[in-house]
């Protein structure tokens, strides 16, 4: 049994507890990207993505090629995440594409996604064992994390032309320490569960 929702990139609400899942089943929530016609349509709500919830028997799950999504993990809610059959298969699915981002400040691989590309729906659940995902709570991440995008692209992008334009590799090293430093100083202002914590503070007070 499914219900379908629209979501708005970057739309939160106030959290609420997700559906009980049924007997020998785990929750899931299928992204499922929109295509040009279906956001460009009046009743859309400039929504790129549908969230459905979705029931999903043990032996289903436990048998799905997850990934985990640290970035939502250092927000502190840990997901997983992995593509799903769907009519939408060759739909761009960017909003998901969030999820795969590298939120280890020491990593060369900082602020980038794990994939170039993603197409189709895709669902996300819970690590782990006793908790489950919400429509509301994959909406919210989503929206932060949308939030997020343009500044985290931004700053991997500044940082590679830094040390591009440096010729001498002493500067470089020199450039790349910096890096290092402003990466812990992004990722402590913008992904931490305070972080988003605030976010999510921010955008209940907004709705009341």
């Amino acid at each position: 049994m499914s219900r379908k929702k629209k979501t708005k990139p970057t739309e939160a609400t106030t959290q609420h507890p997700p559906h009980q899942p049924e007997p020998n089943t785990r929750l899931g929530v299928l992204i499922t990207p929109r295509t040009g016609e279906e956001v460009g349509h009046p009743d859309s709500q400039d929504s790129f993505a549908t969230l459905t919830t979705l029931s999903i028997p043990l032996e289903t799950f436990a048998n799905q090629p997850w990934v985990p999504c640290p970035v939502t993990r250092a927000l502190g809610l840990p997901l997983k995440a992995t593509r799903w059959p769907s009519s939408s298969a060759r739909v761009p699915n960017n909003l998901a594409l969030g999820l795969f981002l590298n939120p280890d400040p020491d990593a060369e691989t900082f602020g980038t996604i794990r994939f170039r590309r993603m197409d189709g729906t895709v669902v996300v659940a819970r690590e782990g064992e006793g908790e489950e995902v919400g429509e509301r709570e994959v909406e919210i991440v989503l929206g932060y994390l949308s939030g997020l995008a343009a500044g985290v692209t931004g700053f991997v992008r500044g940082e590679r032309e830094k040390v591009e334009v440096e010729e001498d590799d002493g500067r470089k090293v020199e450039v790349q320490a910096g890096r290092a430093r402003r990466a812990r100083e992004l990722a402590e202002r913008a992904l931490t569960p305070r972080a988003f914590r605030e976010y999510v503070k921010g955008r209940v007070v907004k709705k009341v």
